[in-house]
């Protein structure tokens, strides 16, 4: 188990069924931030973040306000 806090970054140009496999192993990985590059963006062109893994469940406002 990794120490809370710790995040890992992936960068990866692999093959779907290689990022597939790596993805049915996520709780083994942690807290994981997955990056895609912008390439219809502005120059200079750059890397985003697209998810932070595992996602986290957010509650509505109605069901915190009991509406």
């Amino acid at each position: 188990e990794q120490p809370p806090g710790v995040l890992k970054h992936f960068f990866i140009a692999a093959p779907n069924f290689f990022t597939f496999f790596l993805g049915q192993r996520l709780r083994a990985l942690g807290e994981v931030v997955v990056y895609e590059y912008d390439f219809d963006g502005p120059e200079p062109r750059e890397y985003h973040e697209a998810l932070r893994l595992p996602l986290q469940q957010v509650e509505s406002q109605e069901v915190r306000d009991g509406t």
